[in-house]
């Protein structure tokens, strides 16, 4: 009888929709992800729901909000109460393996090569991944000796050349042992790239070279001045903006990196037989702004920062072909165990969306967008909610209330703001009530980024979350 499907999860840092070639960027080199996206269900309206790190892979991992954990800005430790994607694998009888950047168990600000922060003891902190665990330290660096790693203990493990490299080495290693195995596998391989420290240094020389003559065009959104709302993580400082080319280079260049890196990947589960009979999903947790709107880098509900892959193959089980349904990053593990065939926990808040890629269709499912405060301090005045719809992207600050309305379907680079143009008071209405009828589902009374810190955090610990 044949086993269980085994499921390959692979996630980008710092990839938007637009980077790729299949999503037709033409000044991307991924040959790889774009033979594979032809073969694939290529969703055109997956969204990070919260663009940062630490929210996403909360949100990744319990299929809640970061409202609902408490995980609302980056370098917190998670709360172990809840039940994970990796739980339910484990306990139906799956292998569970990570590898890559955690995200989810720093917890002092900034201190990456401090092994308190980048070593996750064995044991419930990291979540049901109890197979194999390899924590990589969460600094924007990828080589040796700033880029180590940690297995079962907190001894520093350095990276061999480029760290998605050997990050990969790992994991193909891991996949030899399952050639014979009748037992199945779930591995997650979380990247650090393509939003690593943007220097040639940073960057294996030979996909550099790829784009060193490259010019990378201006955005139309591209402003010269900081957006008032940004953070310090997203604005320039003094003569930041000269260094955009060198910034699109270097992700350019760390994209086709890991395009190389994910083809390893898919011929290794063919080296071993294992490609027909696993579930591959390949995403990113957040987008980049370079600029856009006049802004440094994502944790903002613009396209730019929200919009991003999701491509999800199963040998012949599934059709290839292009999906305009949106999916936000809670509906991915309700969505994911399904295909699978395994129960959806009732503590889970995102969408399962499987039928989208079983009968090809394609159906509204509209997703909230989220903006807690600044991306890794705490402070007050940042705080922004949206919807994020096929078409539309509506969005609200907090302080001051100031609504923004873009027809994406008409405006890809969300330069109109509608949200007081008259013709579109009935799809502004619209909009906002679904955002609220959202945000009454989860609990989000939309507080000040202040609240989060009295009422479920101590110390960078969450202590606790509000649904279990």
């Amino acid at each position: 009888m044949p086993i269980r499907p085994n499921l390959l999860f692979v996630y980008a840092n710092g990839l938007r929709y637009d980077a790729s070639g299949f999503n037709g960027n033409e000044l991307a080199y991924t040959p790889c992800l774009d033979a594979f996206a032809r073969e694939s269900i290529c969703f055109e309206n997956a969204v990070s729901g919260q663009p940062l790190e630490t929210p996403f892979a909360a949100a990744l991992f319990t299929g809640k909000y970061s409202v609902e954990t408490g995980a609302v800005i980056n370098e917190l430790r998670i709360s172990t109460e809840h039940v994970t994607f990796a739980d339910v694998l484990g306990n139906n009888g799956y292998d569970t393996l990570f590898f890559g950047r955690w995200h989810l168990y720093a917890a002092q600000l900034g201190h990456y090569y401090n092994t308190k922060n980048s070593y996750v003891p064995e044991g419930e902190y990291r979540l049901g991944f109890n197979t194999a665990f390899g924590s990589f330290n969460e600094s924007g660096e990828f080589f040796a000796p700033k880029s180590y790693y940690h297995l079962d203990s907190p001894a520093k493990l350095y990276s061999k050349g480029f760290e998605p490299d050997f990050q990969t080495e790992l994991a193909i290693e891991k996949l030899s042992e399952y050639e014979k195995s009748d037992k199945p596998f779930a591995m997650f391989l979380s990247y650090g790239s393509p939003s690593g420290t943007p220097s040639p240094d940073n960057v294996p020389k030979e996909y550099y070279d790829i784009f060193r003559s490259t010019l990378f065009p201006v955005s139309p959104n591209h402003s010269e001045k900081n957006d008032p709302h940004a953070d310090i993580w997203s604005r320039f400082f003094g003569k930041d903006r000269n260094d955009l080319e060198i910034w699109k280079r270097c992700s350019a260049a760390m994209t086709a990196n890991l395009d190389a890196n994910f083809g390893k990947l898919t011929d290794a589960l063919k080296k071993y037989g294992l490609f027909d009979n696993t579930l591959i999903v390949f995403t990113s947790s957040k987008g980049e702004m370079f600029g856009s709107h006049g802004r440094r880098s994502a944790n903002i509900f613009y396209d730019e920062a929200v919009h991003v892959p999701l491509l999800i193959k199963h040998g012949s089980r599934l059709s290839s072909g292009r999906n305009k349904t949106c999916v936000n990053t809670p509906d991915i593990m309700p969505t994911v165990l399904s295909l699978l065939g395994l129960a959806v926990p009732d503590t889970v808040s995102g969408k399962d969306i499987s039928s989208a890629l079983i009968n090809g269709h394609e159906f509204e499912n509209d997703c909230l967008l989220i903006g807690t405060g600044p991306a890794a301090i705490w402070g007050d005045g940042r705080e922004w909610r949206g919807l994020r719809t096929s078409e539309y992207t509506y969005a609200v600050y907090l302080s001051g209330g100031e609504d923004l309305l873009f027809k994406n379907s008409d405006d890809r680079f969300q330069m109109n703001d509608l949200s007081k143009n008259e013709e579109y008071a009935d799809v502004l209405k619209l909009l906002k009530d679904k955002m609220h009828t959202k945000m009454d589902d989860i609990g989000d009374t939309f507080e000040k980024n202040s609240f989060y810190k009295k009422n479920c955090v101590s110390k960078r610990k969450i202590k606790k979350s509000f649904s279990s």
